[in-house]
């Protein structure tokens, strides 16, 4: 009997141990070598789930990481290598991780661990250099972070303070300067951060001020690299659109006011066109938005029948293909649309268990599709690709 309390107390101090070991380490820290080496921790360096379809035989899905609670606030992006990059949350031990495909395996790099990291991510890859920059909001701040300089590892700037950083989207110009969009919830405004780089600091603007803007923020520049944002407008239930025309001028669209709609959404440019996804609370359903014609056109996208549309993520490839990702509460599933040039067609992605929700969708330089979602059941990031572009 003693010796067995005394394994026992021994397995509580190792677990104690490990735990504490997962949330010390600095910041930038590749994490594979620390859950080989304690094998109980039980992250290998490779996804431990085997690949699975989906019931159209066309999709590839993996666990990416499964350690403890994490693959909230998922965000995806990919490299000139056609690899992907995700950023997501760790919700047990509030972290911010960032796992990419290095070619044989996922690596898995802790980006931030400190500040009470309270998630809302998101991810871009500078395409001059492939250096992912990182948005996250901490307690009384919005925080950005990328990993590059010299010598190579993880810089950090804090962007605003206050109650802050909800909402965060995060894009990469040509100059390497990145561009966030977020919630400033003191003042329900929607905030846009530019950063100085290579001078310290941001240049903050609020394109309208509120009253409830700004929730459910998305970000993309065009040629001019002038930004354009989606966001719902709380106190009136709607899609808003917001881009600027001129380096100092911004304009604004009510994109969709009937009914309660806007949550969850997501921009891209169609060329010049902007493209949005949102969900329409109301009905239950995924809808589109364009702005093709000089004014906005709306569909639905899905839902005829039951509650699918959140956690929706656009993307468009070089062909004009605008792909939407999705989640299908009804059935617990993450789910593809796509548009051929004259209707809608969906996917069922991933429907073991209950997954699909933070999806973010991108496609790589070859058009094909990578998402990133989280597995509630399993409390773990996943990743889907078509089955011919699955990482070899």
């Amino acid at each position: 009997m003693r010796r067995m309390r005394a394994i026992i107390c021994l397995l509580t101090i190792a677990l104690m141990l490990i735990s504490i070991y997962t949330i010390v380490l600095p910041p930038g820290t590749y994490l594979n070598d620390t859950y080989t080496s304690v094998e109980t921790a039980g992250e290998p360096e490779e996804s431990i789930i085997p690949e699975t379809r989906a019931a159209n035989n066309n999709w590839y899905t993996t666990t990416v990481d499964n350690f403890q609670s994490c693959g909230q606030f998922s965000s995806i992006d990919i490299d000139s290598q056609d690899s992907p990059h995700i950023a997501y949350w760790e919700s047990q031990d509030d972290v911010i991780k960032w796992a990419f495909w290095n070619g044989t395996h996922w690596d898995h790099v802790l980006v931030d661990s400190g500040e009470n990291v309270e998630g809302y991510t998101a991810i871009a890859i500078d395409h001059r250099n492939d250096e992912p920059h990182f948005s996250y909001r901490c307690t009384n701040k919005i925080k950005h972070a990328y990993y590059g300089g010299t010598p190579i590892q993880m810089q950090y700037d804090d962007v605003d303070t206050g109650d802050v950083g909800r909402y965060s989207s995060i894009v990469v110009d040509g100059s390497s300067k990145a561009h966030i969009s977020y919630l400033d919830s003191t003042d329900s405004d929607l905030n846009y951060a530019k950063t100085k780089r290579p001078a310290p600091g941001w240049d903050i603007e609020v394109p309208y001020p509120g009253p409830s803007h700004g929730e459910y923020t998305d970000i993309c520049l065009d040629a001019n690299e002038y930004p354009h944002i989606s966001y719902y407008n709380r106190s009136q239930g709607s899609l808003q659109y917001a881009h600027k025309v001129t380096p100092s001028e911004w304009q604004r669209d009510t994109v969709h006011d009937v009914g309660d709609v806007g949550q969850w959404t997501s921009i891209a440019l169609n060329g010049n066109v902007p493209v949005i996804s949102y969900y329409d609370v109301s009905n239950g359903d995924l809808r589109f938005a364009d702005n093709s014609g000089g004014a906005w056109s709306k569909e639905q996208v899905d839902g005829a029948q039951g509650q699918m549309g959140e956690y929706s993520s656009i993307a468009v490839n070089s062909q004009g293909v605008i792909g939407i990702s999705y989640y299908d509460a009804d059935n617990g599933a993450l789910k593809y649309a796509y548009h051929n040039g004259q209707f809608w067609r969906h996917d069922v992605v991933d429907s073991i268990g209950n997954v699909g929700l933070y999806t973010s969708l991108a496609f790589d330089g070859g058009d094909q599709p990578h998402i990133s979602y989280y597995d509630l059941n399993n409390e773990d990031l996943k990743y889907a690709t078509i089955d011919n572009e699955k990482p070899n």
